[in-house]
C-alpha cells in the first residue's frame, strides 16, 4: 500500500509539472483561454492591444503561481519520504534544487512584468527558454518510470534476439542440409516450420508495438487504414474482427489487392500474392513505433516462403538462393536487435553515473560539515569540554552514520551495475572509515586521527565525483555507433580501466598513509590500544581486498557479458 502511495505521489508531480509546461506553452505562442481581440479587450480610453497585453499578463501570473504552489508540494512530498523512500525523495530535492538554480519562479515572476509592459518579443523569446528548462525538470522527475521503461524493453529485446538466433541457426542447418541433398519433401516441411515461426516473432513483434502506440497514444488509431490495432478498443486477439464483418485478405497499406482464392495454409502466402499477412491481420503499426529489425524479419519469411515452394518442386538451387537471402535478412534483424540493446545499455549506463554522481555529491557536503563541526570541537581544550560539546559530538556521530548509510546505497548500486571493480572496493573502504569516525566521535574523540580519517574520506568522495564527471563528459566525445572504434556493448563498463587503476592506486597510499599514522600513535614495538590494534586489522583486511580487486582488474572481471 505505501508503494502505491508513493507511485501516486510521484506521478502527481510530473502531472503538475505538466500541467505548467502545458500553461506555460500555451503563453508561449498558444492561447490558453480564448483571448480577447485587441478591440474587445480595451476598455474606455484605452489603446488597442492594451487589454490582450493585460490578459497575457494575467494568465502568465496564473502560471507562476500554479507553479509555485507545485514547488510546495514537491518540498511537502520530500519530506514526508524522507524517512520511508530515502532515494524517491533525493529525486524531488534534486528537482526542486534545479529549479532554484534556474531560477524559474524568478522568470515567471519576470515574463508577468514584461507582459504587463507590453514587450511581447522577448516575452516570447523568455518563454521558450523556460519551456525547455521545465521539460528538463519533467525529464528529472520522470527519469525513476524510463528506468523501470529501460529494463522492461532491454528484457523484450533480449528475449526476442535468442529466439532470432536460434531462427538463425535452424535455417543454416537448412541451407546446409539443401546443399547436401537431403529429400525435398523432409526438407520443404522442415522450412515451412521455421517460416511459421518467423511469421510468430513478426507478429509477436506486432503485438507489442501496437500495444505500445496505444499506450503512448490512447484512444487514437494506428493502422493507417482506419482498423484498430490488437490490444486496442473494439480489436480482437490476432487481427479477428467482430462478428458479421468481412474478413480481409490480409494486404497491407500499399500493397496490391489480393488475387482471387483464398490465402492457402497458415504460413503460405496467397497464390501470386507472396507478401500477404495471415487472413484477419491489420496492417503492421506506424513506422514510428515499429521495433528496427521488424521489416527484415518479415522480408526473411517472404523468402523462407519462396524456398518451402522451390523446395516442394525439388529446385534445390532456387530454394539455395532464397535461404541464403532469408540469412542474409535474419542477420540484418539481429544487428538492429543488437544496437538497440547498445543503446538501452549506454542509457542504463549514463543514468548511473548521474545516480551516483548526484549521490556523492550529497555526501560529500554532509562530510565537509562533518568534519567542520569536528574541527570546531577540537578547538575546544579538552579540560573546557563540558556536557554539550559531548552531545555536539553524539550529534555529529549520528550524521557520519547517516552517511554511511547513502555509501551503502551507492555500493549497492555499483555491484547491481556490476562492471566496476575497484569503484566498489572504494566506497566499501570510505563505509568503513566512516564507521570508524561515528565511533571515534560517539566516544568524543574529535583529535587529529579522526580529522584524518575524515579528510580521507572527502578526498575519496572528490576523487569519485572528479571521475564519474569525466566519463560522463566522454559521451560527447564518442564516435558515431556504426563506426568500427565504437566499443561493443558487453564491453563497456561503467568506468574505463585507467580511472580503476587510478582508484586502486589512491586505495593502497590511503592504507600506507594510515599505516603509517596509527604507527606513531604506537608506543613500543606492538600496539595495545584496543581502537588500534581493531584499526590495524582492518587496514590489513582492506590490503587483501586491494589485492584481490587487482587480480579481478587484470584477469578482466570488470567486462560485462551478455546473459
Amino acid at each position: 500500500m505505501q508503494l502505491r502511495q508513493l507511485a501516486v505521489a510521484q506521478v502527481a508531480c510530473a502531472a503538475g509539472l505538466w500541467m505548467v509546461v502545458g500553461l506555460c506553452t500555451g503563453a508561449a505562442g498558444e492561447p490558453v483561454p480564448p483571448t480577447p481581440t485587441p478591440a474587445e479587450s480595451a476598455t474606455p480610453g484605452e489603446k488597442p492591444g492594451e487589454g490582450q497585453a493585460v490578459a497575457l499578463s494575467t494568465a502568465q501570473d496564473l502560471v507562476a503561481r500554479r507553479y509555485k504552489r507545485f514547488e510546495e508540494t514537491l518540498k511537502k512530498i520530500s519530506q514526508t519520504l524522507g524517512k520511508t523512500d530515502p532515494d524517491r525523495a533525493a529525486l524531488l530535492m534534486r528537482a526542486i534544487g534545479q529549479s532554484n538554480r534556474e531560477g524559474i519562479s524568478r522568470q515567471m515572476a519576470e515574463l508577468v512584468e514584461l507582459l504587463k509592459q507590453d514587450q511581447l518579443g522577448d516575452a516570447v523569446e523568455r518563454q521558450g527558454e523556460l519551456v525547455t528548462q521545465l521539460m528538463s525538470l519533467l525529464d528529472l522527475l520522470s527519469s525513476e518510470d524510463r528506468k523501470q521503461e529501460n529494463a522492461a524493453e532491454r528484457a523484450r529485446i533480449e528475449k526476442h534476439l535468442k529466439t532470432l538466433n536460434r531462427l538463425i541457426a535452424e535455417e543454416k542447418d537448412l541451407r546446409a542440409a539443401t546443399e547436401r541433398g537431403e529429400p525435398g519433401d523432409g526438407l520443404a516441411g522442415r522450412q515451412k516450420k521455421v517460416a511459421q515461426k518467423t511469421d510468430d516473432l513478426r507478429r509477436e513483434l506486432d503485438r507489442e508495438d501496437a500495444e505500445k502506440s496505444s499506450r503512448d497514444k490512447p484512444g487514437e488509431k494506428n493502422t493507417g487504414n482506419g482498423e484498430p490495432q490488437d490490444g486496442q478498443p473494439g480489436a480482437k486477439p490476432d487481427g479477428e474482427k467482430p462478428a458479421g464483418e468481412k474478413q480481409p485478405g490480409g494486404e497491407k497499406p500499399g500493397e496490391s489487392e489480393p488475387q482471387e482464392g483464398q490465402p492457402g495454409e497458415a504460413g503460405e502466402p496467397a497464390k501470386g500474392s507472396p507478401s500477404q499477412g495471415k487472413p484477419g491481420e491489420s496492417g503492421p503499426p506506424d513506422k514510428s513505433q515499429q521495433t528496427p529489425g521488424r521489416d527484415n524479419i518479415e522480408k526473411a519469411r517472404r523468402e523462407m516462403e519462396q524456398a518451402h515452394e522451390k523446395l516442394k518442386q525439388s529446385e534445390r538451387n532456387g530454394a539455395s538462393d532464397h535461404q541464403d537471402e532469408a540469412l542474409r535478412e535474419l542477420a540484418k534483424a539481429k544487428e538492429k536487435f543488437e544496437e538497440i540493446l547498445r543503446q538501452l545499455r549506454e542509457e542504463e549506463r549514463d543514468r548511473v553515473l548521474a545516480a551516483l554522481e548526484a549521490r556523492f555529491q550529497r555526501m560529500l557536503q554532509a562530510q565537509l560539515a562533518v568534519y567542520d563541526g569536528t574541527a570546531r570541537l577540537d578547538k575546544t581544550p579538552r579540560a573546557d569540554r563540558e556536557s554539550r560539546h559531548s552531545a555536539k559530538s553524539v550529534q555529529l556521530a549520528r550524521q557520519e552514520e547517516e552517511i554511511a548509510i547513502e555509501a551503502t546505497k551507492a555500493l549497492t548500486l555499483l555491484r547491481e551495475e556490476g562492471s566496476a571493480v575497484a569503484f566498489p572496493e572504494a566506497v566499501e573502504q570510505m563505509r568503513d572509515d566512516m564507521r570508524i569516525v561515528s565511533g571515534n566521535l560517539e566516544r568524543a574523540d574529535v583529535g587529529d586521527l579522526t580529522q584524518s580519517i575524515e579528510k580521507d574520506i572527502i578526498a575519496a568522495l572528490e576523487e569519485m565525483i572528479e571521475s564519474l564527471q569525466k566519463e560522463m563528459e566522454k559521451k560527447d566525445d564518442k564516435p558515431p555507433p556504426n563506426s568500427q572504434q565504437q566499443p561493443q556493448a558487453d564491453e563497456q563498463a561503467l568506468v574505463d580501466q585507467l580511472s580503476e587503476l587510478k582508484m586502486l592506486r589512491s586505495l593502497q597510499l590511503r592504507v600506507n598513509h594510515r599505516t603509517k599514522r596509527l604507527g606513531r600513535l604506537i608506543e613500543g614495538e606492538q600496539a595495545r590500544q584496543p581502537n588500534i590494534i581493531s584499526q590495524l586489522h582492518n587496514l590489513a583486511e582492506r590490503q587483501a581486498r586491494i589485492q584481490q580487486a587487482t587480480y579481478d582488474l587484470a584477469a578482466g572481471k570488470n567486462k560485462t557479458e551478455d546473459k
